[in-house]
């Protein structure tokens, strides 16, 4: 799970403030705070779905989760993010 915390903190730490800092101009602090809280929340979410079915798949737990179908279409999604 701290694996899965620091990677996603820590491109939103670096790359964020650049993004936001054009739109946003002197309240560019907020909108970092604000998405890297919602960074943190999000990534959680793989965390907490692996601690729960630890010993299958995405596609496996996807399938339980969301019915065949859905499941069938989380899991190629996922598939394709990763490669």
């Amino acid at each position: 799970m701290f694996l899965i915390v620091v990677s996603r903190i820590s491109p939103m730490t670096l790359f964020l403030p650049a993004v936001t800092s054009a739109d946003a101009g002197h309240d560019a602090w907020i909108a970092v705070l604000l998405a890297t809280a919602a960074g943190a929340v999000i990534s959680q979410i793989p965390a907490v779905l692996a601690a729960r079915f630890p010993k299958m798949s995405l596609g496996a737990y996807a399938k339980q989760i969301c019915g065949r179908l859905l499941g069938l279409l989380v899991a190629v999604i996922g598939a394709a993010f990763f490669f």
